[in-house]
């Protein structure tokens, strides 16, 4: 008997721990062949001047977003290798506070109870960081209520989010 109960401790423990986080089913530092293998060619590659790769249109929590992935330093002759995620939600200030809160629902659903900072909800995933805000962008011209606003999802690996070594 303290044989199984042994046996399923260890079990357990090794399967709490095996699986690593991954982002839409690439792992932190994935190449840039890894990235289109799994997502398909992106739109507008940015790799040059901001070490990003573009997808358009992307559907997250049942929203259109526009996703970018970031590598760290391609541009000064390094490999991509996949560091940080973002997903950018476009709206109208007066729909971007329900659609916040219901995002912040999904991904308590998905991770637990978000811990607050400064900027706003965020969890911690196995070493990875999730970040949510918003923003109006105060450079449009018009009245409030149609204003644009950002929903961003942030999602940053270990090596960059002080959370653990990759």
């Amino acid at each position: 008997m303290k044989k199984i109960i042994i046996i399923t401790l260890l079990l357990l423990s090794v399967s709490a721990f095996g699986e690593e986080f991954t982002f839409r089913g690439l792992r932190w530092g994935a190449t840039l062949e890894e990235v289109i293998a799994e997502m398909g060619q992106p739109d507008k590659q940015f790799l040059e001047e901001f070490d990003r790769i573009f997808y358009p249109d992307i559907n997250i929590a049942g929203y259109k977003a526009n996703l970018y992935l970031k590598s760290g330093g391609k541009r000064h002759g390094a490999v991509f290798r996949l560091q940080e995620a973002s997903y950018l939600i476009s709206s109208t200030n007066s729909e971007i506070e329900e659609i916040f809160l219901d995002i912040i629902s999904k991904l308590s659903i998905l991770y637990g109870l978000p811990n607050i900072d400064d900027t706003g909800p965020f969890w911690v995933v196995d070493r990875t960081l999730i970040k949510l805000n918003y923003r109006f962008d105060n450079n449009f011209p018009n009245s409030s209520w149609i204003m644009p606003a950002r929903i961003i999802i942030r999602y940053e690996s270990p090596e960059i989010n002080g959370y653990g070594e990759l």
